[in-house]
């Protein structure tokens, strides 16, 4: 009976401190139906709760506002998403979105360039500055 307990004590400390729970997953509320999900590594993005269009892992900073949802992206390996983006400047580039919640508009990828153009396009307060994932 002590090595059944003792067992079942192992598995369930396995599954709890090894790869079946992390206890470093973190979520935050978002604008617009949308939030950030942090599990870590490449598994940091934003998600929509029901519907809409998600920016994949893995998200480097992000920042929002009641109007719009601005982000930077490594293309990661996080899971399983509805609607895979196309890379155009390789996996390695760092990619930036915007999330227009008037229009319900999801612009990117988009490199540095293409970013600061949107900004402008969209109307994006300039004191909304990416920041850094934590």
């Amino acid at each position: 009976m002590k090595k059944n307990i003792l067992v079942l004590f192992t598995i369930i400390s396995l599954y709890l401190f090894g790869c079946g729970y992390n206890f470093s997953d973190y979520s935050e509320e978002l604008s617009g139906n949308y939030f950030f999900r942090g599990e870590g590594g490449e598994c940091n993005d934003i998600l929509p709760h029901r519907g809409g269009y998600e920016i994949p892992g893995e998200v480097l900073s992000y920042n929002y506002n009641h109007d719009f949802i601005i982000a930077s992206q490594k293309p990661g390996g996080c899971g399983p998403y509805d609607n895979r983006p196309k890379y155009k400047e390789g996996k390695q580039a760092t990619y930036y979105w915007i999330i227009v919640h008037a229009q319900k508009l999801v612009v990117g990828p988009m490199n540095k360039t293409e970013f600061e153009n949107a900004k402008l396009k969209y109307n994006v307060p300039a004191d909304l500055e990416l920041k850094p994932v934590d």
